[in-house]
């Protein structure tokens, strides 16, 4: 789950501007206006943290955060039929829900790792060896020989 997260994550931080741009926005308003989205996701991903640790219930807000991330995704899918309103809210549902899912993840593989070096090693395996941008340096290897 977290690989998926990630790439969630990974691809709102590197083209949201682009996405934006495709409402028809110019390259500069598009950068403006990505600005209240992550003001708006990192507000969404604090409460989710706080929730959580308050309900102990990890699972749920998770699933409630990925199912906001899929909403935006489906309404950016019919983005021909959708009005430019509706998609720039996909683009919120969509970074506040995957910005909370992602950090959940993680924290609940620590809350369930016992002891500080199995933590540390269970977050780094976590990290590294589940995210396919960290590990593609491992994966796609140039293995030609001059």
């Amino acid at each position: 789950m977290f690989g998926g997260l990630t790439v969630t994550t990974y691809s709102l931080v590197f083209f949201l501007p682009t996405i934006l741009k495709q409402l028809g926005w110019t390259s500069i308003r598009a950068q403006v206006m990505s600005i209240p989205v992550f003001l708006v996701a990192a507000a969404i991903t604090l409460a989710a943290a706080v929730l959580s640790d308050r309900l102990k219930r990890r699972y749920e807000i998770l699933m409630v955060n990925s199912l906001l991330t899929l909403i935006g995704y489906a309404i950016l899918l019919s983005m021909e039929s959708v009005p430019v309103g509706a998609r720039y809210f996909a683009v919120y549902l969509m970074t506040a829900g995957g910005f909370a899912a992602q950090t959940i993840s993680i924290v609940w593989l620590s809350n369930n790792m016992g002891g500080h070096y199995k933590r540390a090693i269970g977050v780094a395996m976590q990290v590294n060896y589940f995210c396919p941008f960290t590990n593609s340096r491992w994966s796609f290897q140039n293995r030609s020989v001059s």
